[in-house]
């Protein structure tokens, strides 16, 4: 898993029994990523000291139903991915300008339902992302 992560375009699908692990394992893939990747820099940063650290991972877990869509899936997934953003402040005040939690999904202003061709120019534009449909 951790290999395919590190590779650009490559995909892996994880199936077996119930009961076998499968679930446990995606609950811990951030960790597992984390760890890999904490310790390559360590690695990397006692030969040059002046690497900077790796950008942050974007690790997405979204549970699937039986039911659901391609654009359902995604959509939900997207919906994962959010920021606070600053909204503009009139006045002169003191006070801190209020914040307001923006998700990918609605940054993005996509058609619904989501396209594949959506789907895959957004995921190329998250680079190190990885993406859990369990």
């Amino acid at each position: 898993m951790a290999d395919a992560v590190a590779q650009t375009g490559l995909h892996v699908v994880i199936f077996g029994e119930r009961g076998v692990g499968k679930t446990s394992l995606a609950n811990v893939v951030r960790i597992i990523l984390d760890v890999i990747e904490r310790s390559a820099y360590d690695r990397t940063v006692r030969v040059d000291p002046s690497t900077p650290p790796p950008p942050e991972r974007t690790v997405v877990k979204v549970n699937a139903n039986k039911g659901d869509s391609f654009p359902a899936i995604w959509e939900r997934a997207f919906n994962e991915i959010f920021w606070d953003e600053d909204r503009p402040h009139v006045g002169f005040s003191r006070s801190a300008a209020p914040q307001e939690r923006i998700t990918l999904l609605q940054h993005l202003n996509a058609p619904s339902p989501l396209t594949a061709d959506v789907v895959r120019h957004v995921l190329g534009t998250l680079p190190k992302s990885v993406f859990v449909f369990d």
